[in-house]
């Protein structure tokens, strides 16, 4: 990705949400990584505390907010935010001590947060209200266009994106002044070009995970993220067994993998990696504490009794990082990270 971006003359401003770690926040630093992109001002303090002087906040501000934001650009010498509506604007007009830039966020059919790239009267709202302000300043446009995660293979997360960067085109033509700057790590990772944009900010592919793979982002060996869960029961008759492995350490996303509905799938770990894919050994329900492994690899239900522990690709690794206080390697060296969002 480094490089990759490095000849595109594109910024590469990860998003730090997935892995939540300054011990893994430092290896970025390895790779020319200046500036980084966060998801709550918890999270932006965190990294501040550790070195991090240029970040962005890629979650939409409100007053709520507004104490931390006031704070944390205090401490840096940058920090982005998202404002998408007037009230907000108005707001940090008068409450703010401390310049901070700021993108709006463009919706482009995902339908979550932001704004219609159409809609320039409204664009046009905000960012005359920031011009009264000593300390709110327009930076440009954000996006994450989660549709990429709907669809499988280059072509079709191409397909999704050509239009994205055409509207995001026509945002530039209008506002001259504004930069671009995209979240997104399918097409991030499945495509070479990005016409138009500054800056890319993907996560999740520090730890790429089956989601990943199903879409064609990474091959199963690319997957970096993995559960160990104790085997609490063996069922023959159901070719099954029990995980002390549920909800609560995996998160319920799930995904269609070869028609089955699935929540994770387990791999053969050695000393050196996780290991391959168990095709056919996968989770098919999750409760809050248990997970329903079931065994249908050829030999392995003969091979499992309580007390073994099952290595376990999730489906996906940001929510699933998250519930975890720290990461081991396969080398045993423990990783410290943060405790939910």
């Amino acid at each position: 990705m480094a490089e990759k971006l490095e000849n595109l003359q594109i910024t590469w401003r990860p998003h730090f949400k997935t892995h939540q770690s300054a011990e893994i926040g430092h290896w970025y630093r390895d790779y020319g990584v200046k500036a980084i992109t966060v998801s709550s001002p918890d999270m932006a303090s965190y990294f501040a505390k550790n070195g991090w002087v240029n970040i962005t906040i890629a979650f939409p501000a409100t007053p709520l907010t507004t104490p931390r934001i006031n704070s944390l650009a205090q401490k840096l010498n940058s920090l982005r935010i998202i404002v998408n509506n007037p009230v907000t604007a108005q707001y940090l007009t008068k409450h703010l001590s401390n310049p901070v830039e700021f993108y709006i966020e463009i919706d482009a059919g995902f339908g979550r947060t932001g704004l219609k790239a159409e809609y320039l009267d409204k664009l046009n709202e905000i960012i005359s209200i920031s011009k009264k302000s000593r300390y709110l300043q327009f930076y440009g446009f954000y996006l994450h266009d989660g549709r990429t995660y709907q669809v499988q293979g280059r072509e079709n997360v191409r397909n999704v994106m050509i239009p994205v960067y055409e509207k995001l085109n026509k945002l530039s033509d209008e506002f001259k002044e504004a930069k671009i700057s995209v979240g997104d790590t399918p097409s991030s990772s499945l495509l070479d070009s990005f016409p138009g944009i500054d800056e890319l900010s993907p996560g999740n592919n520090i730890f790429f995970d089956l989601m990943q793979v199903a879409i064609g982002s990474c091959q199963p060996e690319d997957i970096a993220i993995a559960v160990q869960c104790p085997v609490a029961e063996v069922k023959p008759e159901s070719g099954a067994c029990v995980l002390h492995g549920g909800a609560v350490h995996f998160s319920k996303e799930r995904i269609d993998w070869n028609g089955n509905e699935i929540y994770g799938m387990a791999s053969s770990p050695d000393k050196n990696s996780f290991g391959n894919l168990q095709q056919g050994n996968y989770l098919k329900s999750l409760s809050q504490e248990h997970g329903c492994m079931v065994l249908e690899k050829p030999g392995t239900l003969d091979t499992i009794t309580p007390g073994d522990r099952m290595t376990v690709f999730p489906v996906h690794s940001c929510l699933t990082a998250n519930l975890y206080s720290h990461y081991i390697t396969p080398d045993g060296n423990r990783i410290e990270k943060r405790i939910l969002s």
